[in-house]
């Protein structure tokens, strides 16, 4: 190498470096001046899910569920494991391999919102997900994105991969007022989460994106191509066989039934709401998680509540 070369090169080393030190300058100042506006790590981990009221028949059968949020809570270790897969697989493959946030990914979604300044790049991985739909809003924004990576950072520090999965289960969004896994599966399937079929968890994994356009009683067409698509990628993943995935294309999306909305009758429903409401108050009914269990049955004209 000549002298002429080395100092080229040496001159371009020094370009690099000073462009390092500023991005290095850049990253921390945005950290700083954002944090002040993020949850703080003891709110993190004392973060709870508030569940509502189960309203049960005769035959221990849930006809109803007051809550602000329609929310049942359950452990990921009642879920079925094709639901996980599904899950992991369809929104974030790289889920048990990062630490928060998948950089390439967020990178290429910040560019592309910037240059074309619509802010419509997704990328997010399981943990931003659940940063927004814990802490923060859900504009589309710069500063909200920034937010929520940094957050995403703070939440795999407190939280184990398995925790974090759990919290998502229980918090996500599934249209209309619905929220958590267990709520929409009694709701779009009338069974537990625990007893989907890989169809079924295809169906809800396929919704989470936009549950309102997925949603498999209003929109059935939208729902079945959505859900084959994520069967087609846990097939490509080989996360079930050449049978399964065959068996689940071939479904039928929903089994007949009614969803949990329709078991019982809409005055007595409001019966039991104004005694509790009276009785309890109305957060007590609508985040208290209480159990009230009734002599309902279809055929009835009055049913009074069992104490």
């Amino acid at each position: 190498m000549t002298k002429r070369h080395k100092r080229d090169y040496g001159k371009i080393m020094q370009i690099f470096g000073i462009a390092v030190c500023i991005l290095i300058g850049i990253i921390l100042g945005v950290i700083w001046f954002y944090r002040d506006g993020l949850p703080p790590t003891s709110e993190l981990r004392n973060y709870t899910l508030r569940s509502g009221s189960e309203v049960y028949d005769r035959n221990g059968r849930m006809i109803h569920l007051f809550a602000f949020e329609k929310r049942k809570l359950v452990s990921l270790k009642e879920l079925p494991p094709h639901l996980i897969d599904a899950l992991i697989i369809t929104e974030d493959k790289n889920f048990y391999k990062h630490f928060g946030v998948d950089i390439a990914g967020n990178i290429r979604a910040i560019v592309i919102d910037v240059v074309r300044w619509d802010f419509s790049q997704g990328a997010s991985t399981i943990t931003q997900q659940m940063a927004r739909n814990m802490f923060l809003t859900l504009d589309k924004r710069i500063s909200r994105k920034i937010k929520e990576i940094l957050l995403a950072f703070r939440i795999e520090r407190e939280f184990s991969k398995d925790e974090i999965l759990e919290i998502y289960f229980n918090k996500i969004f599934w249209g209309g007022q619905i929220h958590g896994v267990e709520t929409a599966s009694l709701y779009y399937f009338g069974k537990h989460a625990k007893d989907l079929t890989l169809a079924e968890s295809a169906t809800l994994v396929g919704m989470i994106q936009r549950p309102n356009y997925f949603d498999p009683i209003k929109q059935p067409e939208r729902a079945t191509n959505r859900r084959n698509m994520v069967l087609e990628r846990m097939h490509r993943a080989r996360k079930i066989n050449d049978e399964e995935y065959e068996l689940a294309i071939a479904a039928p999306l929903r089994q007949p039934g009614s969803p949990v909305r329709q078991y019982a009758s809409d005055y007595f429903i409001e019966h039991i709401r104004l005694y509790l409401e009276r009785k309890y108050g109305t957060e007590r009914l609508f985040e208290g998680g209480l159990r009230i269990y009734t002599t309902w049955i279809r055929i009835s004209r009055y049913s009074r509540i069992l104490y």
